[in-house]
């Protein structure tokens, strides 16, 4: 797992290279506006749903990509697949950044449900992992 391996490198400065464009472009013209494509073709899915699909298929698509990239890295043993996830992250950001302030809260509150959903993942592997211990313990002695 080499910080200087060309692979680590390359994804670095793309992540860069993507994130601090995304900052000048929305510095210099301003974030796009969703809001046309919304009033238009996704008017019926908004108003029957109140946003919920767009919000849910947007957290879910995110959380794809990020456990997508964090897998691959794990897989492969190497960082390089992490900051592509970041670069991610920052993709979406500035996606989310032109949506309606409803849809935005929305996601908002789907990202939150999804790290807490995370972190008690996380306390049951680590309970499941603790009896797991204990039991072979005492089964050993």
């Amino acid at each position: 797992m080499g910080l200087r391996s060309p692979r680590f490198i390359a994804s670095t400065l793309l992540t860069v290279v993507l994130s601090v464009g995304l900052t000048v472009f929305g510095w210099l013209w301003g974030v796009p506006r969703w809001n046309v494509a919304f009033d238009g073709m996704f008017a019926p899915w908004l108003s029957a749903y109140g946003g919920w699909v767009v919000s849910i298929g947007f957290v879910a698509l995110g959380s794809i990509m990020v456990a997508t990239c964090i897998l691959a890295s794990w897989i492969q043993r190497t960082y390089h697949y992490l900051m592509l996830g970041v670069g991610a992250v920052a993709v979406l950001t500035f996606i989310a950044l032109g949506l309606p302030a409803a849809v935005l809260t929305q996601i908002k509150d789907g990202v939150r449900l999804v790290i807490v959903g995370l972190c008690a993942l996380l306390v049951l592997a680590i309970f499941a992992s603790a009896l797991r211990a204990r039991l072979t313990r005492r089964f050993r002695t």
